[in-house]
């Protein structure tokens, strides 16, 4: 698999899906996801509104519908062209046999580019510089294999705001 190319084709999925949700929507958080078997890859954002909405939902743990990806606002389209290209990629790749250390390489090879990405737009102040505000950035697997200290370190590295201080209070507050 050519690394160098999957990672430019994510910062241009990256850079169009968000460009295009910002257009309508009062945009809050922003994440890149990849599924269990690391064989797709999808953007999803949370809105103020659809945040609003949740919380009377969940009124015992509001935290939950900020910092809890399966709470976002899965209606909004982030995805695009560039990320079905992303997807074919890996879908086709995951069908290659591999032993077990392989697919765990892949795998990391893969997480490590995604936060490269966020990180790095982050730090050219991408996502600032379009909505002229702080927004909550996140990456994650849907494996649920990240440890709560590997979820710190992932959030230090896209958040440098007020969001980062309360995410590891909800962090803690959680099984």
């Amino acid at each position: 698999m050519d690394y160098n190319k999957f990672e430019s084709l994510l910062k241009k999925a990256v850079k169009e899906s968000f460009s295009t949700i910002i257009k309508n929507n009062n945009i809050y958080s922003f994440a890149i996801i990849t599924s269990e078997f690391t064989d797709s890859i999808i953007a999803v954002a949370n809105t103020r509104e659809y945040m609003k909405n949740c919380k009377k939902e969940y009124e015992d743990t509001p935290l939950d519908c900020k910092y809890l990806i399966a709470e976002w606002d899965y209606g909004i389209e982030t995805n695009n062209k560039e990320f079905e290209n992303l997807n074919e990629i890996l879908f086709n790749e995951i069908f290659i046999e591999k032993s077990k250390e392989e697919h765990l390489s892949f795998e990391s090879k893969i997480f490590e580019i995604c936060l490269n990405t966020l990180r790095e737009l982050r730090n050219e102040n991408f996502f600032k510089n379009l909505i002229k505000k702080e927004i909550f950035i996140m990456f994650e697997s849907m494996d649920g294999s990240f440890s709560k200290t590997k979820l710190k370190k992932i959030v230090s590295s896209l958040n440098d705001n007020k969001y980062k201080k309360e995410y590891f209070e909800w962090l803690a507050s959680i099984d």
